[in-house]
């Protein structure tokens, strides 16, 4: 029973940093190079915030970082913003689970 309750502590989540990239996950209407340069600059174009590739989850969902911070008011005006682009089906915030080491 001890071992669990340190192993339940060890994994316990660590609070958001406030100023780091908001992680989202798109899902485009059709088939999309998500990590090219041309969909990366589209994306910061509509969205006004900076956008980083992350990870492929298929040939239609990708995960991106936004280079603001999740308080910010203008990173939900960039989400809502790429959420009305007509390429994309579907946006929502990643949100990871840091462990602990």
């Amino acid at each position: 029973m001890l071992i669990a309750l340190l192993s339940s502590a060890a994994c316990a989540q660590i609070p958001p940093n406030d100023s780091a990239p908001v992680r989202v996950v798109i899902r485009f209407q059709q088939a999309t190079p998500g990590a090219e340069a041309d969909v990366l600059a589209r994306l910061a174009e509509v969205s006004g915030a900076g956008v980083r590739f992350a990870a492929a989850v298929s040939d239609r969902e990708y995960a991106y970082l936004l280079t603001c911070p999740a308080a910010d008011p203008a990173c939900q005006r960039a989400i809502a913003a790429l959420g009305s682009w007509t390429r994309i089906e579907r946006i929502a915030v990643d949100d990871i689970k840091r462990i602990r080491p």
